[in-house]
C-alpha cells in the first residue's frame, strides 16, 4: 500500500515542476547566478561521465527535466531514455530527445516499467532530495543498474564557502547595527525571517560527506565527484558583486577544489556531484 506521506511529497514535487517546465528550460540558457549554478551542474555530470563511463551503453536520465542534459549525454555517443515525474518536462524532454532516437516518459525510477540491471548508466542529478526514503529510492536505482554499472548523482547542501565567509565578516556590524537600531526607534527590530519556501518544505539538503557515507554504505564505489556553486559574497545583506564576477569568483574555487590538497571544499559547494561505480 502506498505510503500517504510519500504520495503528498511526488505529488507537490510534480505540480511544482510541472507549472514551472519551460522556465527550467529556459534557464540553460541565461546567464544569471543561479542559472549558471545548473549549467555547471550539468557541465561537472558530463565530464565524470567522460572520464568515468562506458563511453556508449544504455543511460536513464532519472528526473531529467527539460531533457537538455539527456540530450547532451545523447550526443556524445549514448542511447538514452529518461523519465520525470513531471508531465511538462517529460514532453518537453522528448522533444529534446527524439532527433537522435531517445525518448522521454512520465515517471519515476522507482514505479518505471525497467527490466533489472539494464541501464549501463543512470544519471540522476538534484532529485534524491525529493524522496522522503532515500534507501528505497537508491535500491530503485540499483535494480535497473547493471553490475559495475555508473551512477552519476548530486546532493544540495547548505553549507557554502563564501556564504559562511560573508556571515563571519558581517555578523559584528549586523549586531552592532541592530542595537543601534533598536537604540534609536527603542523598539524591537523584527525578524527577518522568511517564511519557508518549496524547497526548504520538500528539499532534504544533507554535506558531502554524509552523502558519501550514504552511498558507501549502499556498496557504491566512488570514482569521482565536483563543487558547483560555493555561494556569493555579500555583507551586511547585501551582494558585493554583479552576477559575472559572481560566476568568476565560484568557478575558481571550484577550480581549486579539483586539487588533492583542496578537495575538502567540495564539502563547502552548494550542488556536490558524484559518480559511484556500482558493485559487481
Amino acid at each position: 500500500m502506498p505510503d500517504p506521506e510519500t504520495e503528498t511529497q511526488k505529488d507537490a514535487v510534480q505540480d511544482f515542476f510541472h507549472q514551472t517546465a519551460t522556465s527550467w528550460q529556459e534557464r540553460y540558457a541565461k546567464r544569471d547566478f543561479e542559472s549558471v549554478s545548473y549549467q555547471d551542474r550539468m557541465r561537472v555530470a558530463l565530464e565524470l561521465l567522460r572520464r568515468h563511463g562506458p563511453g556508449s551503453g544504455l543511460v536513464l536520465d532519472a528526473g531529467c527535466g527539460a531533457g537538455l542534459q539527456a540530450a547532451a549525454i545523447q550526443a556524445s555517443g549514448y542511447r538514452v531514455i529518461a523519465c520525470d515525474i513531471a508531465p511538462d518536462m517529460a514532453r518537453l524532454a522528448h522533444s529534446n530527445l527524439t532527433a537522435g532516437g531517445g525518448r522521454a516518459l512520465v515517471a519515476d525510477v522507482d514505479t518505471a516499467p525497467f527490466r533489472d540491471a539494464v541501464f549501463d548508466v543512470v544519471v540522476a542529478l538534484g532529485v534524491i532530495g525529493y524522496a522522503k526514503d532515500w534507501d528505497s529510492w537508491l535500491a530503485a536505482v540499483r535494480r535497473v543498474l547493471k553490475p559495475g554499472g555508473l551512477l552519476v548523482i548530486s546532493m544540495a547542501s547548505e553549507r557554502l564557502l563564501l556564504r559562511k565567509v560573508s556571515d563571519i565578516v558581517s555578523a559584528v556590524p549586523d549586531r552592532a547595527y541592530i542595537w543601534l537600531k533598536r537604540a534609536v526607534s527603542r523598539r524591537p527590530v523584527p525578524s527577518t525571517a522568511n517564511e519557508p519556501g518549496f524547497y526548504k518544505q520538500h528539499y532534504r539538503y544533507t554535506t558531502a560527506r554524509e552523502f558519501d557515507a550514504f552511498l558507501k554504505r549502499h556498496g557504491f564505489h566512488k570514482r569521482g565527484s565536483g563543487g558547483v556553486n560555493y555561494g556569493q559574497l555579500h555583507f551586511m545583506g547585501k551582494r558585493l558583486f554583479p552576477d559575472r564576477l559572481d560566476v568568476a569568483l565560484t568557478r575558481t574555487v571550484e577550480s581549486l577544489s579539483r586539487v588533492a590538497p583542496l578537495r575538502f571544499l567540495q564539502g563547502h559547494a552548494r550542488i556536490y556531484v558524484t559518480a559511484v561505480s556500482n558493485p559487481d
